[in-house]
């Protein structure tokens, strides 16, 4: 069972590009995968609809995930939109973004489903997210092994992976979303 973050990661440029006819230039908060990415630091990457002005890590400190946002603010005046990888750093982002009463000029693109970001999605003020299903993984998990257990192979998908995709989730379906989540983690 299994989520291909590159699709997960295609996902987010999907919102990126939707996003792009609203700015210009993006500054990415890839956090812990950036050091993958240290090709990126050599300067802007310009794509015909946006460009990638910088990469940013914070080894999972959440004081420093704003204040990158404050740093990347200051550093490009011009800067229209961010994304945030990890849980934690859409409402950094939010929070930060908030303070410089830039809400409504600095666009966020954000992963994962936290209450912050989804409310902030409601307000306007986070333009989406891109979530995983942990709970489908789970149901599907314990569905094909009950059946293996059973000695039932048919539940074996032919490429021998099981994809649960991501979602996309935008002002559209932020509160379908919201009240489905509530329902599988109970908080109704």
């Amino acid at each position: 069972i299994s989520s291909r973050n590159y699709f997960v990661s295609l996902s987010s440029q999907d919102a990126a590009v939707e996003l792009s006819g609203q700015f210009k230039t993006v500054a990415v908060s890839l956090m812990k995968i950036a050091n993958d990415l240290r090709w990126m630091n050599s300067g802007p990457i310009a794509g015909d609809q946006y460009t990638i002005l910088d990469t940013r890590t914070d080894q999972f400190d959440y004081a420093k995930a704003k204040a990158q946002v404050e740093d990347a603010m200051a550093k490009y005046p011009d800067l229209h939109g961010v994304v945030g990888l990890f849980a934690y750093n859409p409402p950094m982002c939010l929070e930060a973004i908030k303070e410089a009463g830039k809400i409504g000029q600095i666009q966020i693109i954000a992963f994962d489903e936290e209450a912050p970001t989804l409310q902030g999605i409601i307000d306007g003020h986070i333009y989406g997210t891109v979530v995983q299903n942990p709970y489908r993984y789970g149901y599907e998990s314990v569905r094909i092994l009950a059946a293996l257990a059973r000695g039932d192979r048919s539940v074996l998908p032919d490429s021998g992976v099981l994809d649960v995709p991501a979602r996309a989730i935008r002002r559209d379906n932020v509160e379908a979303f919201w009240d489905e989540l509530k329902t599988l983690t109970g908080a109704r």
